[in-house]
């Protein structure tokens, strides 16, 4: 299974739904699911596409973990909470735009994001946790805001921070 059509009566994507759906390359997130739950499409390796809704306001704990085609993701808007590990281990991972409304990021959300160069910190984010941006060896510069607290090992010690 390539691609997946979902109904678009769809509220929210559960827990594990797509868990190592390893042939899944495309899915488009139909306009009225607000949540994405845990594991979602953790494993789902050759997942290269995703279009999240407008409505969306929170990404689960581990669900995007492991989907090493994925090169970008753009977080709408609405979300205001990405858990922990949800873009974890994401090899291609190579350009995250994050929304203002976005005020708790979990821990360890994109470490292993070996591909990712660069990254700015929305003004809503008051604290960046434990090894957020752990692993990312290729992290060159992170925009925080002047106000966020960065915890321990949020990012590699070679990351250039720049507060705003």
């Amino acid at each position: 299974m390539e691609e997946v059509q979902l109904p678009s009566s769809l509220i929210e994507i559960c827990k594990g739904i797509f868990f190592s759906c390893k042939s899944l390359k495309t899915i488009e997130i139909p306009k009225n699911v607000a949540k994405i739950g845990g594991f979602a499409f953790s494993y789902c390796q050759s997942l290269g596409k995703v279009k999240l809704p407008n409505c969306l306001t929170r990404i689960g704990k581990y669900a995007f973990y492991r989907c090493t085609a994925l090169p970008e993701i753009e977080i709408p808007k609405s979300v205001t909470e990405i858990g922990d590990h949800a873009f974890s281990n994401c090899g291609s991972l190579k350009k995250v735009r994050l929304p203002d409304s976005l005020n708790t990021i979990g821990v360890l959300a994109f470490s292993g994001c070996s591909a990712l160069k660069d990254i700015v910190i929305p003004r809503g984010v008051k604290e960046i946790g434990d090894c957020v941006f752990y692993c990312c060896e290729s992290l060159v510069e992170a925009r925080v805001p002047k106000t966020a607290k960065i915890r321990e090992n949020a990012f590699p010690t070679t990351t250039k921070i720049i507060r705003y």
